[in-house]
């Protein structure tokens, strides 16, 4: 059984942009991930204070709910780990709030200077390299596990 995923993302360009609604079809079972994936957003992650780095448990003095339970900060944890990298976006931990304009200024600085390629192909395991001789120019892509 299907249902629609209703999430806001950021659309825009240099010049401005704002958040949209984005309505996506999810199946029954499908996780955050998928739905991540099936709307080709980026997402960007700022953490504030020390990562968690065994498991996937939260900090002890984690913000969550009180009755959110240890599988659904779990889960949250999960997301935040994967949906970055598998988005084609960015994941940054700031140990105190004073590194995080530090770390916006970056993305913002990556982001603005960002090319988006895109191909189409009939072939069912297609594959695209793109390499660069530039120096200091970082080639990041999203994962397309799974996509049909």
């Amino acid at each position: 059984m299907a249902y629609t995923l209703k999430m806001k993302l950021w659309r825009g360009d240099r010049s401005g942009g704002d958040l949209q609604d984005y309505d996506v079809e999810v199946e029954t079972g499908e996780v955050v991930l998928d739905a991540i994936q099936k709307s080709s957003a980026k997402v960007y992650y700022i953490g504030l204070g020390v990562p968690v780095t065994q498991g996937n448990r939260p900090a002890y003095t984690a913000d969550r709910n009180a009755d959110s339970t240890v599988e659904e900060a779990g889960n949250k944890n999960t997301v935040l780990a994967a949906a970055p990298k598998n988005s084609g976006g960015r994941s940054d931990q700031a140990l105190q709030p004073s590194g995080v304009p530090v770390i916006m200024k970056q993305i913002a600085d990556e982001l603005a200077g960002q090319y988006q390629i895109t191909y189409t192909s009939d072939a069912a395991e297609a594959k695209l390299t793109v390499e660069t001789r530039r120096k200091n120019v970082k080639l990041r892509a999203p994962a397309r596990v799974g996509l049909k």
